[in-house]
């Protein structure tokens, strides 16, 4: 899929290839570099890896709010060297995320994105988040994240923030309320090598929604001179229990 020289919603035409591939055949979208502008969201299907044709991210201009641009609900959907912003429309931070995994042993690998509430939800088992920045000009509300996740069997490596004084409450979140999908609980998620420029806390493990068990902390280099209301790392169990946290 090639640059469009007009701003219009480019989600529909994306939307026909993944129907054409289904859940049956898996297959590669290959992306330019963009910007490719989506204003609806769409359903990849299942083993359907979304990808940059060169060496650049192909970019997603994101126009308004209250869509989901590419919503994982099937088995192995993979996400290759993307990165979003928003369209000159919206102006304050976006509700909805940019990628949201539901469906199991999904991947996101190289991305950039910011000034969401949750840029990137994964509320699925066996799934892999790596090597994802963070970039904002404001500061996220509470409870605002970078990658949220809810699940078993997850692994999340390489998140970084390069806004000084910007980003969400935290940059990874486990334990989060997410919506959708079929998991109840959060268990036994691998995070490491965080990498914190922003005003929010590198980590966060929530029990306010669901039971969180075994969660691996490996790696979190902070900017000291961040101004933040609390610490680098924050374990608060809420309503519900938290087990087994270790911090490496």
């Amino acid at each position: 899929i090639g640059e469009y020289a007009t701003v219009g919603d480019q989600a529909p035409a994306i939307q026909k290839i993944f129907d054409a591939i289904g859940d049956a055949s898996e297959g590669v979208v290959y992306f330019e570099g963009g910007p490719c502008h989506m204003a609806t969201g769409t359903v990849p299907g299942r083993g359907t890896r979304i990808k940059t044709m060169g060496i650049r991210r192909s970019l997603f201009k994101i126009i308004g709010d209250g869509f989901i641009p590419f919503s994982g609900t099937s088995e192995a959907v993979e996400f290759w060297d993307v990165q979003f912003e928003h369209d000159t429309q919206l102006t304050t931070e976006r509700v909805s995320p940019y990628i949201k995994l539901t469906g199991a042993n999904s991947k996101i690998i190289g991305a950039i994105a910011g000034r969401a509430f949750r840029s990137f939800e994964i509320a699925a088992s066996g799934c892999e988040v790596r090597n994802v920045e963070g970039c904002y000009n404001v500061a996220g509300s509470a409870g605002s994240s970078l990658v949220a996740v809810k699940g078993l069997n997850n692994t999340v490596a390489g998140v970084k923030s390069n806004s000084s004084g910007f980003g969400p409450a935290a940059l990874v979140h486990v334990g989060a309320a997410i919506t959708g999908g079929t998991v109840t609980g959060t268990g036994n998620t691998q995070v490491s090598n965080i990498q914190n420029n922003g005003r929010g806390r590198p980590f966060w493990v929530d029990g306010a929604d669901h039971t969180v068990t075994g969660t691996v902390i490996d790696g979190v280099c902070d900017n000291p001179n961040a101004v933040r209301a609390g610490g680098l790392i924050s374990i608060a169990s809420g309503a519900n229990q938290i087990d087994g946290v270790l911090i490496d």
